[in-house]
C-alpha cells in the first residue's frame, strides 16, 4: 500500500470533500427563495414611491407670509392681510396692498373682516358668505366700481355683509342682477347702486339701505320673509322702483324719493309696507305712485305724491288695505286714489288737489274712510263711487265738479263736513240709481242733493244739516 501516512492523509481528504459537498447542498436549497424576496417589488405601480425625507428642523415647511409662491399642483391658495382682519385691495397693488383682485380676498376672509377698496375698478361675479365689511377707500361711492358684464355682480349667501361707500353695477342684459341676497343680510351706505336689468334682490333674507342711489329696470326686489329697511335714499326704475311682492315680508322706507319709473312702489302679497317722509315725483308713463294689491297692507305717513299730470293714479289698491296720514296727492292725469276690488282705503289729514279725473274713486265693494281731509280743484268729483261705501268724517270738498258723485249703488255717511262751489253740487246721482244708495249723517254745511230729473240742485246756502224732505237718519233715495 506504500507509507501509512499517506495513506492516512488520503483518508481525511475525502471526508472533508463529502461534508463540504453536503453544505453547499443546502445552502443552494435555500437560495432561491431568499433572492425571490430581494429581487421582488413591492406592488406599488410600475413607479414606486420612494420614502419621503424628513425636513430639517431649521427649515420651515410652508412660508410665513403666504402668497404666489404659496400656489402649485395639490397647494390650495390661502391668502393672510398684513395686518390681521384687515385687508387692502388696490389694482394697481400700491405700497401696503394685499392683492390686486376683489375676488381672491373675499375667497380668503373670515368673519368680523374688514376689506378696504381703493379707487379704481374691479371685476365682479363676486360670492359672499362670511360676515365681512367692504368699504371703497374713495372720496364718492363713484372712485370705486365693482362690475360685471354677466348676470350677477355680487351674491351675498351666507353671514352679514356691509357695503360702503362705492359703487355696484351691472353692464349685462336686462336680465341681469347686480346684489343678490338669499337666507344672509346685507346693508348698503352711501352706495350707488346701477344697473339695466335688476338692482337688488332679497329673499328670505334682510336688507338694509342708507344714503343709497338704487337706479336699474327694477331697483330692488323684496320676496319670501324678507326685512327690508331704506332710508334717505333715491330710487328709480323704469318699471319699478321697489317691488315688494310674496308672503310675511316687512318693508320700511323712510325719507326716500321715488322717480323716474312706471311705478314707484309696488306691494303684492300678505305683507306690510311702510312709507313715511318721501316723496313720488316725475313718474313715467301710464303708472303710478303706489300700487297695493292681493292682500297687502300699507301704511303711509307725511308723504307727497307730485304727479305733475304724469300717471293715471296717485295711490292704487286693489283687494289691499291702505292707511294714510298726512298724505298730498296732486296732478294725476287720472284719479288721485283709486280703491276696487274689496280694498279699503283710511285717509286722515291729506289733502287731494287737482288730479284730472276724480279725487277718489271707488268700486267693486271697497270702503273708503276720510277724515280731516280737503278734496279740491278735482276734474271730476271730489269722490265717485260705485257699489261701495263712503265715510267722510270733517272733510272739505270744494271747487270740483261735484261733491260726491254715485255711478252705481253704493252707501254714504258723512258728518260734520263742509262742500263748496261743486259745479254739479255737493251730491250727483247717476238715474235710476236714485234708489239703491243709501245716506246718512249730521252737521254738514254746504250738503245738497241733486234730485234725479231736476235741472239745478237746491240751494246750499245757510244749509247747515241735512235737509229733512231730502235726507232723514238711513233713508233711501
Amino acid at each position: 500500500m506504500g507509507d501509512p501516512w499517506v495513506q492516512v492523509f488520503a483518508c481525511v481528504a475525502l471526508v472533508s470533500a463529502a461534508l463540504s459537498g453536503f453544505q453547499l447542498a443546502a445552502r443552494a436549497s435555500r437560495a432561491p427563495a431568499a433572492a425571490a424576496a430581494l429581487e421582488t417589488p413591492p406592488a406599488v405601480g410600475p413607479n414606486p414611491v420612494l420614502p419621503a425625507v424628513p425636513s430639517s428642523p431649521a427649515r420651515s415647511e410652508r412660508p410665513a407670509a403666504l402668497g404666489p409662491q404659496a400656489s402649485g399642483p395639490g397647494v390650495a391658495l390661502m391668502l393672510r392681510p398684513k395686518k390681521p382682519g384687515r385687508w387692502i385691495v388696490d389694482a394697481a397693488m400700491g405700497p401696503g396692498a394685499d392683492r390686486p383682485a376683489l375676488g381672491e380676498v373675499l375667497a380668503s376672509v373670515s368673519d368680523g373682516d374688514v376689506v378696504l377698496v381703493r379707487p379704481g375698478s374691479y371685476r365682479g361675479a363676486l360670492t359672499i358668505s362670511k360676515s365681512v365689511t367692504i368699504e371703497g377707500e374713495g372720496a364718492k361711492p363713484e372712485d370705486v366700481q365693482i362690475d360685471s358684464d354677466g348676470l350677477l355682480t355680487a351674491a351675498v349667501a351666507g353671514g352679514k355683509v356691509v357695503f360702503r361707500n362705492l359703487t355696484l353695477a351691472n353692464s349685462g342684459s336686462k336680465l341681469a342682477t347686480v346684489l343678490s341676497i338669499s337666507k344672509a343680510e346685507a346693508s348698503l351706505e352711501r352706495v350707488h347702486v346701477r344697473a339695466a336689468g335688476q338692482g337688488v334682490r332679497v329673499s328670505r333674507g334682510g336688507f338694509a339701505a342708507s344714503r343709497c342711489v338704487l337706479a336699474s329696470r327694477i331697483a330692488l326686489i323684496a320676496e319670501d320673509r324678507s326685512l327690508v329697511a331704506v332710508e334717505d335714499c333715491a330710487i328709480s326704475g323704469t318699471d319699478i322702483g321697489a317691488l315688494v311682492k310674496g308672503d310675511a315680508i316687512e318693508a320700511r322706507f323712510l325719507r326716500c324719493r321715488f322717480t323716474d319709473s312706471e311705478r314707484g312702489l309696488n306691494v303684492e302679497g300678505r305683507s306690510r309696507l311702510e312709507v313715511e317722509d318721501s316723496v313720488f315725483s316725475a313718474l313715467l308713463g301710464h303708472g303710478g305712485g303706489l300700487f297695493a294689491f292681493a292682500g297687502a297692507h300699507v301704511r303711509v305717513k307725511a308723504s307727497r305724491f307730485l304727479l305733475a299730470r304724469s300717471s293715471r293714479a296717485g295711490i292704487y289698491v286693489e283687494d289691499a288695505v291702505l292707511e294714510g296720514d298726512n298724505v298730498r296727492i296732486q296732478d294725476s292725469v287720472r284719479s288721485g286714489v283709486v280703491a276696487t276690488k274689496e280694498a279699503s282705503v283710511t285717509l286722515d289729514r291729506s289733502q287731494i288737489i287737482n288730479n284730472a279725473w276724480a279725487g277718489v274713486a271707488a268700486d267693486k265693494r271697497s270702503r273708503v274712510t276720510l277724515r280731516r281731509t280737503t278734496l279740491t280743484g278735482n276734474s271730476d268729483c271730489a269722490l265717485q263711487a260705485n257699489d261701495a261705501s263712503l265715510t267722510l268724517d270733517r272733510v272739505t270738498a270744494e271747487r270740483n265738479r261735484c261733491g260726491v258723485g254715485f255711478f252705481g249703488a253704493g252707501t254714504l255717511e258723512v258728518n260734520h263736513s263742509r262742500f263748496a262751489v261743486n259745479a254739479l253740487g255737493s251730491l250727483a246721482v247717476t238715474p235710476g240709481f236714485e234708489n239703491r244708495i243709501t245716506m246718512r249723517g249730521a252737521d254738514n254745511e254746504g250738503f245738497s242733493v241733486k234730485a234725479a230729473g231736476a235741472a239745478t240742485a237746491p240751494p246750499a246756502v245757510g244749509q247747515r244739516r241735512f235737509a229733512h224732505d231730502i235726507f232723514s237718519g238711513n233713508r233711501r233715495f
